[in-house]
């Protein structure tokens, strides 16, 4: 089991059909906690900016994620700047239910959207999400 380095929970009871803005940026306290868990030196800034919108019985969550962090060089471990700028879609499917997608196998080739995951309750927390999105110990971690 994963424990995520932060939290950023969104409400979703409620939202308009034009949807709503969302707009993130992590603490100080935050970028050290995701990058103790990425291995890396340091995350200098994190912010996130999209929308969320009603999508086909559920909602979709559209986001930029732009974030300077520093790792090590492999091999003479000098710092090294990055800065990290990517797209993210998620969808999230209320009354989803892992019975229905037991007997289906799901495969995605690289490139592909990541299929829709359940919406349980009126909260989404989009922490998660982002942090999926930072390398892990030299290595993009799988999102």
């Amino acid at each position: 089991m994963t424990i995520w380095p932060f939290n950023w929970w969104i409400d979703v009871a409620d939202l308009p059909d034009e949807g709503e803005a969302l707009s993130y940026e992590a603490s100080e306290a935050e970028r050290a906690q995701l990058a103790a868990h990425a291995g890396i030196p340091a995350v200098e800034k994190l912010t996130a900016r999209g929308e969320v919108r009603p999508f086909g019985g559920g909602v979709e969550v559209r986001l930029r994620l732009e974030a300077d962090l520093v790792q090590s060089c492999v091999v003479s471990l000098v710092p090294v700047p990055e800065h990290l700028d990517e797209k993210i879609l998620r969808r999230y499917i209320a009354d989803w239910r892992l019975e229905d997608a037991a007997d289906r196998a799901v495969e995605i080739a690289p490139g592909d959207e990541d299929p829709a995951e359940p919406l349980t309750g009126d909260k989404i927390d989009l922490g998660p999400v982002l942090a999926e999105h930072f390398p892990i110990r030299g290595r993009r971690m799988p999102s």
